[in-house]
Parts: C-alpha cells; structure tokens; sequence
C-alpha cells in the first residue's frame, strides 16, 4: 500500500471510528452528538453537565440539585459533513473547570460560559464558532488565563478582565484539536489530528520556534507534563515523554501498546499511569518507559486515569469502575458495574470517588472499599 493511500484508509478508519464514540449516529445528515464531560467538585458541590443540555449542581449532603443552566442559544453546530440539530444549549465533552468561585463550561456547539457558582449567574459568553471536545485549562501557576481550543483555533480569555481575548488572534493549528491543552512555564501544549504536538507562548499566542513537532497519527491524548518532561500518547499506539522546552525524547524510545491512546495520564511516584484502546492501564517508569504492570479491563479506557490515596481509579467503556493499588497493578476491590459504559473522567476528593454513567447516573463510592455511598439520577 502506498503512503497516501495508507493515509487514506487511516483517515477513513479513523473517521468511522470517532463518529462511534463522539455520536449516536448521522441519520439524514444530523446527529446527536453523546458526550462524555465528567464532574467537577467545589467547596463540597459537585458540578457536572447532563446528555440532556443542563449544567447541574449536586450537593452531596442532601442530594440537593440547583439548576446552572445558562439560556439557550439556538444556532446549528456541524461536524464531518453533518449538521447537530439537538437543540441543547449544552452539549458536553469538556469537563467543568473552577476558579476562584467561578465555572467555566464549554460547549460542544463552541461557546464558553462563565457562572458565578455562589448564585448561578452568567457573568460572559463567548462564541468560538467551533466545535470543543477538550476541557479548558488553566495555568496552574495563577489561575489565569484560560486556554480553550475549539476546531482548529487556540483561544486565551483574560479571567482578570470579564474573558477578554488576550492574545490579538487565537492560533490556529493544521488539524481539529480534540484534547485538552497542557499549560507549563508560559507556554500551552496540544496536539491535533493533523499528527502534530503544537507549543505556544501563553503570552503572545505564537508558536515557540522549533514547534511543532510531527507523530505517525493523531494525537488526541492530552499532554502530562511533570518536572520539565512531556508524556503524551498518540493514534499510533504509542506512548511519549519528551523534554518540554525542546520536545527531543526522553526515553530511548516510545513506549508502544496494542492499540490508541486517547486519555490524559496521571503521575505519582516515579510512575505515569495511562489507559488505553487496548484495554489495558499501563503503568510506565518516568524516567525509563520501562513497564513495570500492565492491569487489562474488559473495554477501551478513553476516560482519564484519576488518583487518590494509594488508589488509582480507572473508567472503562466495559461499563465498569476499577480500583488499583498503583504500585503493584493489583485490584483493591472487586470491580464495579455502574452503568454500559464510562467514558466520563472519574474524580477522587476526600477519599470519595465521584462518576457519571452515560445515563446521567451521578455515583459516590468509598475510594477504599469501591462501596457505593450513594448515586443521583440527574434526569429524573
């Protein structure tokens, strides 16, 4: 097979892939897209968006529900050839992210809202014309500014001035970027389906000389970057660390599994965590690529690694919750059936490990036991 035929089949592969997870299916040239967003915690509430358009929060005390909603917009939204005719004002796949007291949530259908979390209130809107599949980020160092990527457009909202834009014109990538940007010593890592790792300066929006840097396939998996290295996984079925400020390896050579990554990994130890197509979490030396476990689930993990103490938690789209001892690769208790499939990111706070189903099912378990504390239907 020549090259561009083989990107030609993996292009058509790929695209009859993704429109499995991302879509309920195209009839007539619509669809409804299924998202995936999981929750967010803040100051003991739970925020999480629904299938069915609401942004809700959940207090755990009493399983109260206040409804965040922001009013609808009406517009179409299309993806591969296909126009979203849901009607939904939300549409999720980004996960919910807090600061200072404010959520910022975006849509599928391309806008991002800002709401106060105290009263519900929506301080802004912006409309990125785009779709957006990854959660926002925020620079960790000060919580400001917010990067956003939508279609092929990189945005930074100025969150100490209202979401101002702060760069003069997002930064605009080769391919889609599906995964959530990375942010780390004043520069935002991404990749995008054109097989390419972008860096950018925080501050200007321009690509840092040297970048991008080319893979074999796309690169949807979001970047982890942890004392100056990069991991990140690609549709090549290979996993990643290069040195953040030049992007040359690390390891003597990529780590490779038996399918795609497409999931954000997670670090503790001297050890990177990352699930897998495959089935499989992988649990891979920082420093070496070397594997020291290998734990198979019985369906693709695209769902995020998430860690609490001395447990890390894993989502399969099997429909089940694993609890691992992350040093060894051992089950800590049995595995949990909590719904068909989970593709939504877990979190762990307080020893408590909260998850939505794709019913909209909410779940609190004991992250020690895996015992259910209680579950919320959020479409009642």
């Amino acid at each position: 097979m020549t090259f561009s035929r083989y990107n030609l089949a993996l292009a058509v592969a790929l695209t009859v892939f993704l429109c499995g997870f991302l879509l309920n299916g195209c009839a007539g040239r619509r669809f409804s897209p299924n998202g995936w967003a999981g929750p967010a915690i803040s100051e003991g509430i739970i925020y999480v968006a629904t299938h069915e358009g609401e942004f809700l929060g959940v207090d755990p005390s009493d399983k109260s529900v206040r409804n965040l909603t922001p009013r609808a917009t009406e517009k179409p939204a299309s993806f591969l050839g296909c126009e979203a005719g849901s009607g939904q004002v939300l549409i999720p796949y980004a996960n919910p992210v807090i600061v200072n007291g404010i959520i910022y949530v975006a849509s599928y259908e391309g806008e991002v809202y800002a709401i106060n979390a105290t009263n519900g209130a929506e301080l802004w809107r912006y409309d990125t014309k785009g779709i957006i599949v990854g959660t926002p980020a925020v620079d960790p160092a000060d919580g400001n500014p917010l990067i956003v990527a939508s279609g092929r457009k990189v945005f930074a909202f100025d969150l100490e001035n209202n979401g101002a834009l702060l760069w003069a014109e997002p930064f605009k990538a080769r391919g889609d970027i599906w995964g959530t940007p990375a942010i780390f010593d004043n520069r935002v890592y991404f990749g995008d389906l054109k097989h390419k790792l972008y860096a950018v300066d925080l501050e200007s929006g321009k690509a840092v000389p040297g970048w991008p840097r080319d893979f074999d396939g796309p690169v949807l998996s979001t970047p982890l970057i942890v004392d100056g290295t990069l991991y990140v996984g690609t549709f090549e079925s290979k996993f990643y660390a290069l040195r953040a400020d030049t992007g040359d390896p690390v390891w003597s050579e990529p780590f490779k599994a038996g399918d795609w990554f497409w999931t954000t990994p997670a670090y503790a130890n001297g050890m990177i965590f990352v699930g897998s197509l495959d089935h499989s979490v992988y649990a891979l030396d920082a420093q070496t690529g070397q594997l020291r476990w290998q734990y198979a689930t019985g369906g693709p993990i695209r769902a995020a690694a998430s860690l609490g103490e001395d447990i890390l938690v894993i989502a399969s789209k099997d429909g089940y919750l694993y609890g691992l001892n992350p040093e060894k690769g051992t089950e800590k208790w049995p595995p949990r059936k909590l719904g068909k499939k989970l593709v939504a990111d877990p979190i762990v706070s307080d020893q408590i490990i909260y998850i939505v189903n794709e019913k909209d099912e909410l779940f609190a378990l004991d992250a020690q036991t895996g015992f259910e504390l209680w579950s919320k239907d959020l479409n009642p």
